[in-house]
């Protein structure tokens, strides 16, 4: 059967393209397909308990069966990876302060945040508002 994965940050620069289509065995797991990679490409190995899988544009165990057609992703570690597990999955608005106190560190130079918001549109094609609690409007300056 085959699958396609695409490539994004480390994982690209490392494989040298941001996509590939693969052969992989009946009974193949997201896990097992991530070892055939490292393997290929031994830098990719020590990361492994950082990276996140994805499959069909959803996070996967790694005991995940692939299927024929599957896309596949696996989300490097931002930074090479930190030790533990440092996020949180939620609706509620997030505090930058927050997170920049939960990774400060007396030997880091400096500490980047990025804010964005969601555009309008994307590849091509328009963006449904969400349908959850609205965010709060920042204050007018």
């Amino acid at each position: 059967m085959r699958v396609t994965l695409r490539h994004f940050a480390l994982i690209r620069e490392t494989v040298g393209q941001s996509s590939e289509v693969r052969d992989v065995a009946d009974g193949t797991t997201i896990g097992s397909l991530y070892d055939e990679l490292a393997t290929s490409y031994p830098r990719l190995a020590p990361l492994k308990p950082s990276v996140m899988r994805m499959a069909n544009q959803e996070y996967v165990k790694a005991d995940y069966r692939l299927g024929d057609g599957d896309e596949v992703v696996y989300i490097p570690p931002v930074s090479g990876g930190a030790t533990g597990r440092l996020f949180r999955i939620t609706g509620d608005p997030l505090d930058p302060r927050e997170t920049e106190q939960a990774v400060e560190d007396p030997g880091a130079g400096a500490i980047v945040t990025f804010t964005g918001v969601v555009r309008d549109n994307g590849r091509g094609r328009s963006v449904a508002p969400s349908t959850t609690k609205p965010m709060p409007q920042p204050p007018k300056r």
